[in-house]
């Protein structure tokens, strides 16, 4: 049913949660996990402070899925991650996307915005949401 599964992380603890869901769902389909972090400059002091991070990102997938065997295929990206995530999963066909969400709602919503709203609106493949906690 599913061979391709994408999983969106920043590395941060709460989206570690929507990466331990996506490694349980390729597990269980035999499928393919995708991990793609979207390097984002805004929080970080430097493009190469962002660069690392989402490195780490990726490294603390990458040693996740090694420890279940899934096959996995890994990508930074640089620009509006939801834009990013959506464009990703185009290109690689992908069966699910898995995100995380912090939960927001009301004014804290509508001035943020939510990356997982609106891949969840815009995706064309089904999109798992795991709240993070955060």
């Amino acid at each position: 049913m599913y061979q391709r599964i994408l999983v969106a992380t920043d590395g941060r603890d709460g989206t570690r949660r929507a990466v331990a869901h996506a490694i349980t769902i390729a597990e269980r389909f035999d499928a393919t996990l995708h991990a793609l972090s979207v390097r984002v400059e805004g929080p970080y002091d430097s493009p190469e402070a962002a660069q690392r991070a989402a490195e780490e990102a990726i490294s603390s997938v990458e040693t996740k899925v090694g420890e279940t065997g899934v096959d996995v295929h890994t990508a930074i990206r640089e620009g509006t991650p939801h834009e990013e995530i959506l464009a990703y999963a185009e290109s690689a066909d992908v069966d699910m996307i898995v995100v995380g969400t912090r939960g927001r709602s009301g004014l804290d919503r509508v001035i943020v915005g939510s990356v997982a709203e609106q891949v969840l609106r815009n995706a064309d493949a089904p999109v798992v949401t795991v709240r993070t906690g955060e």
